[in-house]
């Protein structure tokens, strides 16, 4: 466990309370009950559980019975309700979730001076959404989209529905592209990714050398990802990272 881990925001409260949601709540409990949220005494923990308890129904575009109790008609608003919840807990929005996961870049970096030195194959890691998230937030994946907001943005590229669906993976394979050089290329739910720390040459040089020319597929060279990671890496200390902050005055 971790301590100082500090769950949703009061950015995602205040969405809680915007119009968006309202509406939402008040279209369920209309279709469910026939009278206002208030006399129904729903609140919008009421139609979160509902959301998520039809998401199955959502994931195959099933909605009938329960599910089609006007929920279907608020699908963005709720939507990004948990998204947010994510971004806040799991992603950008928290500096922890960020810093936490080092330790899985830790044991990447490993395997991959473990298969230089060819004393392994590979390394497979099995875990949820909630550790898959912050491993793409430490390696920068969302260093580029602004921040989620109280404000809905329905443009925005950070969606777990997309990112961290069901059997959603994160796949690191090291390529030995001549002397000393070794590249790894990111495949987030078998589609190529690009890190921030890595730069777009490195892409396009990889493309051009490629007879006949491919579309550009993105190599990062160890090296950078060991320069920029690397130091973040030696310096986590899990138990101080977790640790509450301690009054130490009189």
């Amino acid at each position: 466990t971790c301590p100082a881990y500090q769950r949703r925001g009061a950015v995602v409260d205040e969405y809680l309370r915007s119009a968006d949601i309202r509406a939402a709540l008040e279209s369920f409990s209309s279709a469910a009950t026939g009278v206002s949220a208030a006399e129904a005494r729903l609140d919008v923990g009421d139609l979160l559980l509902a959301y998520e308890g039809c998401a199955y129904e959502f994931l195959l575009d099933q909605t009938e019975g329960f599910c089609s109790l006007a929920i279907a008609d608020h699908v963005d608003a709720l939507e990004y309700a948990k998204d947010l919840e994510e971004w806040h807990e799991h992603a950008g929005g928290n500096p922890l979730a960020k810093t936490a996961p080092l330790f899985l870049l830790r044991d990447l970096l490993d395997a991959f001076h473990d298969f230089v030195r060819g004393t392994a194959r590979g390394s497979w890691r099995f875990a949820h959404a909630e550790t898959l998230i912050p491993l793409l937030a430490a390696l920068g994946a969302f260093d580029r989209p602004p921040p989620l907001t109280a404000d809905r943005d329905d443009r925005r590229l950070f969606r777990t529905s997309i990112l961290a669906p069901m059997a959603a993976n994160l796949v690191a394979t090291l390529h030995d592209c001549g002397p000393d050089d070794w590249r790894v290329k990111f495949a987030l739910n078998e589609r190529d990714i690009a890190l921030p720390v890595c730069s777009e040459e490195d892409a396009l040089d990889r493309a051009a050398e490629a007879d006949p020319p491919t579309r550009p597929v993105f190599y990062c060279p160890l090296a950078t990802l060991e320069a920029a990671f690397a130091p973040l890496v030696r310096q986590a200390d899990f138990d101080a990272l977790c640790a509450l902050a301690t009054n130490t005055s009189a």
